[in-house]
C-alpha cells in the first residue's frame, strides 16, 4: 500500500502544514482586505489560523500584511515548481500578481535597511541617496522612502514586467517626486560616490553578477556609506535549508550561508562587514558594512 511506502507519511503532514498556510492567507485576506470568503470557509479558515498561527491575529497590521505578502508569493512560487519543474532557473515571472506580491511582502523591511543609516547621522548636504538593487515591484524602494522621508530612493530593474508593475506602484503611492524606477543594469552601475544606502539582494543573483555588482555598488556608495545584503532565512533545521537553496536556485541566485554571504562582501572590499541581528519576522538575513 502507498501509504505504508517510506516517506509517503512525512510528506502527508507537509501537505496539511501547506494547507494550514493557505488557510492562514485566507483568514488574513478577510481580516485585511474584507475579501468575501464565505462565512463557512471563512470560520474554518479562522480555526487554523488560531492553531497554526496563535497571536497573529493581534498583531501590527503591517506585519499581517507582510505576512500575507509572503504566503501569497512563495506559494505561487511553489505552485509553479509543481506546475512547471522544466522552467529554466532564474527571475522571469511576468505574472502581475506573482511580481506584486513577492514585493509587497518586502515592504516592511524598509524601516529595517533604514536603520542601518542611525549611526551616519545626518547628512552634511541635501538629502540621503538610496540604492534599490532588482527593486522588482517597486514595494521595498517605496518602504525605504516611507521609512526616510529625507531620501531619494533610486529603483533599478532589467525585468520590463516588474519595472511597469513598480512604475504603476510608485505612482498609486504618489511618491513619484522621491521615488525613481530606472531600467538599469546593476553589473554596469557608472555612478560614483552617490549613495548613502545600498540595497543588494542575494537570492536573485546568479553566480556571475556578484562581484560586478558589489564592486560596482561600492563605488556608487559615499565614503562611509552602508551596503546592506540580504539572503533567505528560515528555522534552523536541514529541511528549511534545503528548501531555501531550492527557492535561491530557482529564483538564479547563489545558494549561500551567512558566512559565506559575508565572504563575498568582504571581497568587494568592504568594512565592518557582519550580520545583523534579527528582530523581525520576515524571512530575510541581514548583512550590512560600510565602504
Amino acid at each position: 500500500m502507498i501509504a505504508a511506502a517510506p516517506g509517503v507519511a512525512e510528506v502527508m503532514r507537509l501537505l496539511t502544514a501547506a494547507e494550514a498556510v493557505a488557510g492562514i492567507a485566507a483568514d488574513l485576506a478577510v481580516r485585511l482586505e474584507g475579501a468575501a470568503v464565505p462565512a463557512e470557509i471563512a470560520a474554518r479558515a479562522r480555526a487554523v489560523a488560531a492553531v497554526a498561527a496563535p497571536g497573529l491575529g493581534e498583531a501590527p497590521a503591517p506585519v499581517q500584511r507582510a505576512t500575507l505578502g509572503a504566503i501569497r508569493a512563495l506559494l505561487r512560487q511553489a505552485g509553479d515548481l509543481v506546475a512547471a519543474p522544466t522552467r529554466p532557473a532564474g527571475w522571469s515571472y511576468d505574472d502581475p500578481a506573482m511580481l506584486d506580491e513577492q514585493g509587497r511582502a518586502s515592504r516592511g523591511f524598509g524601516p529595517i535597511l533604514a536603520a542601518q543609516l542611525a549611526r551616519l547621522g545626518p547628512p552634511a548636504v541635501g538629502h540621503r541617496h538610496v540604492l534599490d538593487i532588482g527593486t522588482g515591484a517597486g514595494h521595498l524602494a517605496l518602504g525605504l522612502a516611507e521609512a526616510l522621508p529625507d531620501a531619494h530612493v533610486t529603483g533599478v530593474d532589467v525585468w520590463p514586467p516588474a519595472l511597469a508593475c513598480a512604475r504603476a506602484n510608485v505612482a498609486d503611492a504618489g511618491l513619484g517626486d522621491r521615488v525613481t524606477i530606472a531600467a538599469r543594469d546593476a553589473t554596469a552601475l557608472d555612478e560614483r560616490d552617490r549613495y548613502d544606502l545600498a540595497w543588494v539582494p542575494g537570492p536573485f543573483l546568479p553566480a556571475a553578477t556578484l562581484a560586478p555588482i558589489l564592486d560596482g555598488t561600492r563605488a556608487a556608495l559615499r565614503p562611509g556609506g552602508v551596503v546592506c545584503f540580504g539572503i533567505y532565512a528560515g528555522p534552523d533545521d536541514p529541511l528549511a535549508d534545503a528548501v531555501i537553496a531550492l527557492r535561491t536556485a530557482r529564483s538564479g541566485g547563489l545558494p549561500m550561508t551567512a558566512a559565506e554571504a559575508i565572504a563575498w562582501v568582504a571581497a568587494a572590499g568592504f568594512r565592518d562587514v557582519h550580520e545583523v541581528p534579527r528582530t523581525w519576522s520576515l524571512p530575510l538575513r541581514l548583512i550590512a558594512a560600510r565602504r
